[in-house]
Order: structure tokens, then C-alpha cells, then sequence
């Protein structure tokens, strides 16, 4: 009898302190302000629209590339509520010379179900299922959901990215430009 009730009172004081902890974690996101970024509201079931072309242009594959040919900014398929696209295409190259970037942004429940998808459907498919990367003899692409919740992809040609090293590089730098706009 006198175990089971040392026993018991071990058992309450765990519970005690665990509430404790609780209840001081609770009023520290209270008092910082955290609880609001976790309320749920429509911008965090579906992310806002972003423009492609906004976010990867011709300086921006100089930096990182060197390339000094030019491009035309082209689309690659009609772009609406939760899909857009820019393709810079190299003038007077091949595609090898190409890069482009798709966008979607779609509710939270729908972007594991296209990580998925981009993930099964790519060829030669390295790393997790939420930031991955795709060669193949002249492609590579990079994929990610950004911090608002963007599935991203990025495919480069191989004279712009010549590796997966190459478009990580294009990939933070767009990367950083997405996370200006989604400062909340």
C-alpha cells in the first residue's frame, strides 16, 4: 500500500510539472504574440498568388550562371489561380541554354499530393519529398515548397546549371526572393 501511494504521488508530481511547463510555454506564445501567426485564416489555406517572372529574370540568371546571351520571356502553359510559369528562353541557343520556373499555389491539403506527383513523375530523383532534385542528360531541376507554402520547381538547362550544385545555387537565390513577399 505505502508503494502504490509513493508510487501515485510520483505519478502527480510528473503530471504537475509537465502542466507547469505547459502552462509556461502558453503564456510565453501569448505574450510574444506567436499564437496569432498559428490562428488559422484563409492566406494559411492557400497560398498567394506569385508571379514567376517576378521572381527569376535575366540578371538574375547572369549572376549565378554567367551567361551573357540574352533571353525571350516566354509561358509554358496558361496560367491561372494556382499555376504560373516563366520560361527564359536563350535566344539564338539550344534549350540546353534555357531555364524556366512553375509555380503552384494550392491549398494546404493539395501540396503533399503534388510533391508527390513532381516527385514520382521527374527523372532521376535525389532527396526528400518536400525539397528534391531532377537530372537528366540535359535538364536539371530543382524543387521545394517555399515559405508560404509555393511548390516551386526549377528546371535549368545544363549549359545554365552544368550540375545539382548549380541549381541550388539559382534555387537559394530564388529562393530568397520568394521570402521577401511572404514576411508575414
Amino acid at each position: 500500500m505505502i508503494e502504490n501511494t509513493a508510487s501515485n504521488l510520483r505519478t502527480i508530481r510528473r503530471g504537475l510539472i509537465v502542466m507547469t511547463v505547459a502552462a509556461v510555454v502558453v503564456a510565453v506564445l501569448l505574450s510574444s504574440g506567436a499564437h496569432r501567426a498559428v490562428t488559422p485564416s484563409v492566406s494559411s489555406f492557400v497560398t498567394p498568388f506569385v508571379d514567376p517572372a517576378a521572381v527569376l529574370d535575366e540578371a538574375l540568371v547572369r549572376a549565378t550562371s554567367g551567361f551573357s546571351g540574352r533571353f525571350v520571356r516566354e509561358h509554358m502553359a496558361p496560367s491561372d489561380a494556382s499555376y504560373s510559369d516563366v520560361h527564359l528562353r536563350a535566344r539564338t541557343r539550344p534549350e540546353t541554354y534555357d531555364v524556366a520556373l512553375r509555380v503552384w499555389t494550392l491549398p494546404v491539403a493539395a501540396r503533399a499530393g503534388k510533391l508527390a506527383e513532381l516527385h514520382r513523375d521527374l527523372p532521376n530523383v535525389t532527396g526528400i519529398a518536400s525539397a528534391f532534385f531532377s537530372e537528366d542528360p540535359e535538364i536539371v531541376g530543382a524543387v521545394f515548397e517555399d515559405d508560404c507554402g509555393a511548390i516551386v520547381m526549377l528546371t535549368c538547362g545544363r549549359q545554365q546549371c552544368r550540375d545539382t550544385h548549380a541549381a541550388a545555387d539559382l534555387a537559394r537565390q530564388i529562393r530568397k526572393r520568394l521570402r521577401v513577399r511572404c514576411r508575414i
